[in-house]
């Protein structure tokens, strides 16, 4: 089992404009870090329906498109599409993340961890 650092925080900026008619809906922003060997990636969890109606890589539309059932939110719990960042560099890899506040549980699909906070 590989070892996984992740650090959330509040997103500030959460509501937010950042044009017409585009809204900031990250509650909360993070990082996950593998530490060996050394991946570190970009985590934006927002609620189900804007993850889900919202995905802004090819690999995450494609993704959103294998599924079946259309999620519908649900209290206390944020999903997150997964960046690989190295050297400045963000690219999309096929991945999401879950945090579910009811159980202080992060679910990290794709890769096959489970990290209690």
């Amino acid at each position: 089992m590989k070892e996984i650092t992740a650090r959330l925080w509040e997103n500030k900026m959460y509501g937010t404009t950042f044009g017409k008619g585009q809204y900031r809906k990250a509650v909360y922003n993070g990082t996950l870090e593998i530490l060996s060997p050394y991946a570190k990636y970009l985590v934006d969890f927002e609620e189900l329906e804007a993850w889900f109606h919202f995905p802004k890589s090819p690999v995450h539309v494609e993704m959103a498109n294998r599924l079946k059932n259309i999620p519908t939110n649900e209290d206390g719990v944020l999903m997150s599409w997964i960046y690989h960042y190295e050297a400045g560099i963000k690219s999309a890899v096929e991945g999401y993340a879950s945090l579910d506040m009811n159980y202080s549980r992060i679910y990290i699909g794709g890769f096959n961890y489970e990290v209690q906070l």
